[in-house]
C-alpha cells in the first residue's frame, strides 16, 4: 500500500486516541448546529400565533402569503450564509468562524423578538438563515477534521443530532410559552453558549498545517487526541496528504481531475436531494397539515411528536453509522421517506374523493409523517454533510462546502417557497406524490453512485480517489463503478 493509502492503525499509531476531548469539541462545534434548528423549528410554532394572532402579544399579525415568505427566508439568508462560510472558514479559521456566526444569529433572533412589522421579522429570518448557512458549511467540516477515523462517523452524526434537538427545543417551549417573541428570546441562549464553548477548544490541525504552524497543530492534536498520544504518526500523514492536494491557483480545468470531480459529482447530487425530500416543507408546515389532515391532537403535541421523532432517529444513526455504513443508512432513509410520502398522498387522494374511507384512516397521516420524518433523521440528515466533508480534498473544500451549501439551501428556499402554491395548484396530494419520486429518485442515486467510507481515514479517501488519476476518465458511469474497488466499496455492511 502506497503512503496516503497506509492503514488507519498506522495514521493513528499504536495507542488509542481519547475520545473524551472530541466528543467536547463536537458538543461545543454542534451547538451552532443546535441554533440552526432553533431557526428552523421556530416557525412551526409561531407562524399560527402570527396567522391567527391567537396569543395578542403584539399588534403584528401576517397572511397566508406573508407566512410563506417568514418561513422561506431564513434558506434566502442560508444560501448567502454558504459562501460567506467558506470564505470565513478560509480567512479566520473554523474556530474563528464560529465566533463570527454568532453575530448573525443574536442579531436575527432580537429583530424578532422586537419586531413591530412584517419586514423585522424578514429581516431577522434572514440574518437567522445567514448564520445557519455558515453553521452548515462549518461545523459537520471542522468535526471531521479534528475527529480520528475509529470515531468520525459517529461524531460527525452529532451536529444533526443537535439541530434535531434544536428543532424539538423550539417546538417545546414554543407550546410552553405561546408567546412568540419570548421564544425568540429563548432562542437565542444556545447560540450564546456556542459562543462562549469557542474559546474553550482548538484550532482544526489541517488549518494549521496548512498555514505551517506545525507547533500549533501539534498541541491541537494533542488536544484532540490525548496529551500521552503521539500524534507525530498523524502529522506526518495529514502534511504528506495536504501535500499531495495542495494547489497554488485553482483554476476551472483543474475541476477535470478525478480527485476533484468525482467526490463534487457524488456530494452536491446528495445536497439537493436532501432539500428535495421536502423535509422543510413538511417541518415548517406541518401544524398545517395535521390541521388539513383532520387530526385532533393539539397544535404543540403534533409539533412535538415530529420533534422527538427526529431526536431519536438522529440518536439511532450516530450508534450505527459507524457500522452499517453511510450508504446503507442513505437507501434505508431514502426508502423509508419514499413510501411514506406515498401513503400521505394517498390519504389525501382518498380525502378529496372519497371521505368516508379517508375518515376510516384518520391515523395514517400521524403514522406516515412520524415514520418519513424519522427515515430523514436516521440518513439524510447528516449523512450527505459528512460524505461532502469526507470526499472533498483540503485544497478545494472551503470551495466545495461552499458550493454545496448554495445547491443545498437554494434547494430549501425552491421546496418551502412552492410547497403551497404547489397544493394549490395540483390537490393536497401531488405535493407528496412529488416528493416520493424524488426520494426514489435519491434512492436510485445512493444505490449506483454512492461510495461507503466507513472506517477510512479522510487521507486514505483522498487516495483512492487520486489512484491511477492519469489513466482513468471521468464520466459518471465510471464514478459508479467506485465500488468495484477492493479498498473503497459501495457494500452497505
Amino acid at each position: 500500500m502506497d503512503q496516503l493509502g497506509a492503514s488507519t492503525s498506522a495514521i493513528l499509531g499504536r495507542d488509542a486516541p481519547s475520545l473524551l476531548p472530541q466528543l467536547f469539541a463536537t458538543l461545543v462545534a454542534s451547538m451552532g448546529t443546535f441554533s440552526m434548528g432553533t431557526v428552523i423549528g421556530y416557525a412551526a410554532p409561531a407562524s399560527p400565533q402570527l396567522v391567527d394572532n391567537s396569543t395578542h402579544v403584539s399588534n403584528l399579525h401576517i397572511t397566508l402569503e406573508e407566512n410563506t415568505w417568514f418561513s422561506s427566508t431564513m434558506s434566502i439568508g442560508a444560501l448567502a450564509g454558504g459562501p460567506l462560510g467558506g470564505v470565513l472558514m478560509k480567512s479566520l479559521g473554523r474556530k474563528g468562524t464560529i465566533i463570527a456566526s454568532c453575530i448573525p444569529y443574536l442579531s436575527g433572533w432580537i429583530l424578532i423578538a422586537f419586531a413591530q412589522n412584517f419586514a423585522m421579522l424578514l429581516s431577522g429570518r434572514i440574518l437567522t438563515g445567514l448564520s445557519v448557512g455558515i453553521s452548515s458549511v462549518m461545523v459537520t467540516t471542522f468535526v471531521a477534521e479534528f475527529s480520528s477515523a475509529n470515531f468520525r462517523g459517529a461524531l460527525c452524526s452529532v451536529p444533526q443530532l443537535n439541530i434535531s434537538l434544536g428543532i424539538l427545543y423550539a417546538f417545546t417551549f414554543g407550546a410552553a410559552l405561546n408567546h412568540w417573541p419570548w421564544l425568540a428570546v429563548v432562542c437565542m441562549l444556545p447560540t450564546v453558549m456556542h459562543l462562549i464553548g469557542a474559546f474553550f477548544i482548538k484550532e482544526s490541525p489541517y488549518v494549521l498545517l496548512a498555514k505551517g504552524k506545525n507547533e500549533e497543530a501539534r498541541e491541537s492534536l494533542h488536544f484532540y487526541r490525548g496529551k500521552n498520544y503521539n500524534v507525530e504518526n498523524e502529522m506526518k500523514y495529514i502534511n504528506d496528504f495536504l501535500d499531495a492536494t495542495k494547489q497554488k491557483n485553482l483554476q476551472l480545468k483543474d475541476l477535470k481531475k478525478p480527485y476533484i470531480l468525482k467526490p463534487l459529482l457524488i456530494s452536491l447530487p446528495l445536497m439537493f436531494f436532501q432539500q428535495f425530500s421536502g423535509i422543510n416543507a413538511i417541518t415548517f408546515n406541518v401544524i398545517f397539515i395535521f390541521k388539513e389532515a383532520g387530526s385532533t391532537l393539539p397544535d404543540s403535541l403534533s409539533s412535538i411528536i415530529i420533534g422527538i421523532m427526529q431526536v431519536v432517529g438522529t440518536g439511532i444513526s450516530i450508534f450505527i453509522v459507524d457500522k452499517s455504513g453511510r450508504r446503507f443508512l442513505l437507501l434505508l432513509a431514502s426508502g423509508c421517506m419514499s413510501l411514506s410520502l406515498m401513503g400521505l398522498g394517498i390519504f389525501f387522494y382518498l380525502k378529496n374523493n372519497n371521505s368516508e374511507l379517508a375518515a376510516t384512516m384518520s391515523w395514517l397521516p400521524i403514522f406516515t409523517i412520524t415514520a418519513y420524518v424519522f427515515g430523514f433523521s436516521v440518513g439524510f440528515g447528516s449523512i450527505p454533510w459528512m460524505i461532502l466533508s469526507e470526499l472533498i480534498p483540503p485544497n478545494v473544500k472551503e470551495w466545495a462546502v461552499s458550493i454545496g451549501a448554495m445547491i443545498n439551501w437554494s434547494s430549501s428556499f425552491v421546496v418551502t417557497a412552492t410547497f403551497d402554491p404547489l397544493k394549490i395548484a395540483l390537490g393536497e396530494f401531488s405535493a407528496y406524490f412529488f416528493y416520493c419520486g424524488m426520494n426514489a429518485l435519491a434512492f436510485v442515486f445512493c444505490f449506483l453512485c454512492v461510495p461507503e467510507t466507513k472506517g477510512k481515514t479522510l487521507e486514505e479517501i483522498g487516495a483512492q480517489f487520486r489512484k491511477n488519476e492519469t489513466k482513468h476518465s471521468t464520466n459518471l458511469d465510471e464514478i459508479c463503478t467506485v465500488k468495484n474497488t477492493k479498498s473503497f466499496t459501495t457494500d452497505g455492511v
